[in-house]
């Protein structure tokens, strides 16, 4: 079992929502980052549908990444994203 996964938001015939939403069906607990070129682009409501954790905007360092991960998987994080933090860019 994995506790999160990282996915890109734009990727053929499944975008990052859908995959969200297809994965915490499954598993509901799983934590997701999405990365993306586009930030402004998404809707804060449909982040919050599919659960995602965190949005980062490409590029990411590698250290902005880990601090990011961390920060998803701590044990006091393990509460959904509220409606006006499910996005932070790097």
């Amino acid at each position: 079992p994995f506790d999160l996964m990282i996915t890109d938001f734009t990727m053929p015939e499944m975008d990052g929502l859908a995959l969200a939403h297809e994965a915490r069906r499954i598993r509901p607990e799983l934590r997701v980052i999405i990365l993306t070129g586009r930030v402004q682009a998404l809707d804060r409501d449909e982040l919050q549908s599919a659960g995602v954790s965190r949005v980062l905007e490409k590029p990411v360092g590698l250290e902005d990444l880990t601090r990011e991960i961390g920060e998803v998987l701590a044990p006091e994080r393990r509460v959904p994203a509220t409606p006006q933090q499910p996005i932070r860019s790097t």
